[in-house]
């Protein structure tokens, strides 16, 4: 497992398009689950009544799986930052690995979107996104943080 240090801030904003790719130890047949770890700053404002979407693909022409997530039961944090996971635990984003791919593309697509209020928001931080592999109906084995 890796995890680059530091975490992403997002500045006063409209949209958000925060994604990436892994193809890292896949399996083919194997189901995974995408997740970011956020939290929002004390000054955090326009999250309210929207929605944000965690999507997730295995390939470039592969077809989207997607959560929509509301972040207003996330707590604001300033010196003590509370990391939430989204999707929450038990709402999971799980996509399959085919057992063959057309094109042999087997990346995990991922990223986390916001770009339909139109409404000035900020004070959200992206700490990580993490991919895992599901063993069993609820256990997980970490494959990478970005």
């Amino acid at each position: 497992m890796t995890r680059t240090p530091g975490r992403g801030k997002l500045p006063e904003k409209e949209s958000i398009h925060d994604n990436g790719s892994i193809k890292k130890d896949l399996v083919p047949g194997k189901t995974y689950k995408a997740s970011f770890g956020v939290s929002l700053s004390p000054d955090a404002f326009g999250w309210d009544d929207c929605s944000v979407y965690i999507m997730a693909k295995i390939g470039k022409k592969g077809h989207f799986h997607l959560k929509k997530m509301n972040l207003t039961t996330i707590p604001t944090t300033s010196t003590d930052v509370k990391i939430s996971f989204i999707p929450t635990p038990g709402d999971d984003l799980i996509v399959q690995v085919p057992l063959t791919q057309p094109d042999d593309d087997l990346n995990l697509y991922f990223g986390l979107y916001e770009v339909w209020t139109n409404r000035w928001k900020g004070g959200l931080r992206i700490h990580y996104a993490l991919v895992e592999m599901v063993i069993h109906n609820d256990t997980a084995i970490p494959i990478t943080t970005q």
